[in-house]
């Protein structure tokens, strides 16, 4: 009896001192030191399902973006402001703060062909020009001035100095154009809109387009709409009140008003050859039924 009392008394001690060491390493006592591992700060470049959004600045443990994170694309290191590593352009004044780019467009050409693998021919000139054509387009999309030292980029074509040859004036048309005009204080086109009684504004102005449509289906078949829409070109249109004379060809806006316009045509591609011609486009009230 002595003996077996004596193991139950051991395996009780035992038991005791198991507990009581389990409960002082699970103690939230200040005296006990629990180690934390330091998380750091890091801004995803697309939609995670578990931690966010793109663009959101989070915390993560150091290994998780080392091994998972950075080598698969998904967020970029960050300083303590937010501010990737990577997008941060040291060749900005110092009064003016670096602004963040979209991911990968401050990184720099090699390291981009060398991250992905691609192998391409260049030669150090090529490189260098093709990376200004870059910087340039950063440049710009973020409002910045211009590069100074910009380059030429590899195959860009440059800019023809051709002359570009004016489209003959078919013959014909000038006389064609004084005998339609000729009519004096005669409309030549005669428009039906529909508008209010008591008002003389149109419910859907006229376009002068529209006025040069119906204007080139007195012209055709003999000459065709596709010259006539190159050398023809609209200068204006006044409203006529009262007969009173008109000043000026007028403006290039639509016609809303009830009543006689005086249209100004040009004909010629070049201002100091160009030749005007006048004619009255009529608008009449158009009663619904």
């Amino acid at each position: 009896m002595s003996l077996l009392s004596s193991l139950r008394s051991s395996s009780l001690s035992t038991s005791r001192h198991s507990s009581s060491a389990q409960a002082s390493c699970f103690s939230s006592t200040p005296n006990n030191l629990v180690w934390v591992q330091k998380k750091i700060q890091v801004k995803l470049r697309v939609d995670h399902p578990e931690l966010g959004k793109a663009g959101r600045v989070i915390r993560v443990k150091p290994g998780h973006m080392r091994q998972r994170l950075y080598p698969s694309g998904q967020a970029l290191y960050c300083a303590k402001d937010g501010i990737p590593f990577h997008h941060l352009q040291p060749s900005f004044p110092p009064s003016s703060p670096p602004i963040a780019p979209p991911p990968g467009l401050s990184r720099p050409i090699v390291e981009l062909m060398t991250r992905l693998g691609v192998k391409l021919k260049l030669s150090p000139d090529q490189l260098k020009s093709t990376q200004e054509f870059r910087d340039q387009c950063i440049q710009e999309a973020l409002g910045r001035p211009k590069l100074s030292n910009f380059t030429t980029p590899v195959n860009t074509p440059k800019p023809t100095t051709a002359s570009i040859v004016p489209t003959q004036i078919p013959k014909g048309l000038e006389d064609e154009l004084q005998r339609l005009t000729r009519q004096d204080r005669q409309p030549l086109l005669i428009f039906k809109r529909p508008c209010a009684t008591d008002s003389e504004n149109l419910y859907a102005s006229i376009k002068l387009k529209e006025v040069l449509d119906q204007l080139f289906t007195l012209l055709q078949p003999r000459f065709k709409s596709e010259i006539l829409f190159e050398i023809l070109e609209p200068i204006g249109s006044n409203p006529i009140k009262n007969h009173d004379p008109i000043q000026g060809p007028g403006t290039l806006r639509p016609i809303k008003t009830v009543g006689d316009h005086l249209f100004t045509l040009g004909l010629g591609q070049s201002d100091d050859k160009r030749k005007t011609f006048e004619f009255i486009v009529r608008v009449e009230k158009k009663i619904s039924s």
